[in-house]
């Protein structure tokens, strides 16, 4: 029986018929493939979602900033960095005016002990001592970092002598990638 008589034959019955994989012109329909997508670093991110597609160990931006703030002598300010898997910080500043400064990077639980003034330790790859400008990349385990730009002369043995404000220009930016 050809197919047009098959469907005469059911063609006053409410019965539905489906001929899957067929198209009108009796041809065998192609199931759609997905198109595959280019993922260079085969990091499971495809490229054109991928922040960094040449680097396995990054896929996306968490973070950025770029500023410029003046920072009161004995003061500092901080940023709050939250990694969910380990992760890079990169950054640069310049001091436009005032002196030199220390940009630290300190996990949460050290936080305490620098606003305290006590003791604390710091991560030295991604921190920069009495400097006026620099740039640092680095990376860092997950978890939640303070990135301090620091005009505080916490680490000199005697305040400074000039008995002025030595208020900090600072212009930096910093970009932090899981």
């Amino acid at each position: 029986m050809e197919r047009r008589d098959y469907l005469k034959t059911f063609a006053g019955t409410s019965s539905v018929i489906a001929f899957a994989g067929c198209s009108s012109d009796g041809q065998q329909e192609q199931e759609d493939t997905p198109t595959p997508r280019p993922d260079r670093d085969a990091d499971g991110v495809p490229d054109s979602m991928d922040d960094f597609p040449g680097n396995s160990n990054l896929s996306q931006v968490v973070a950025s900033e770029s500023d410029t703030r003046n920072i009161e002598e004995d003061e500092w300010w901080y940023y709050t960095l939250e990694l969910n898997s380990a992760g890079r910080l990169q950054y640069d500043f310049i001091v436009r005016e005032g002196p030199a400064i220390d940009v630290l990077v300190l996990s949460e639980s050290e936080y305490s002990s620098f606003k305290g003034e006590e003791r604390y330790e710091y991560f030295t790859d991604v921190s920069a001592l009495d400097s006026t400008g620099e740039e640092v990349s680095g990376f860092l385990e997950s978890g939640t970092y303070r990135l301090i730009f620091d005009n505080s002369n916490a680490g000199e043995a005697a305040p400074p002598s000039n008995l002025s404000n030595d208020v900090v220009e600072v212009e930096f930016e910093y970009q932090l990638a899981e």
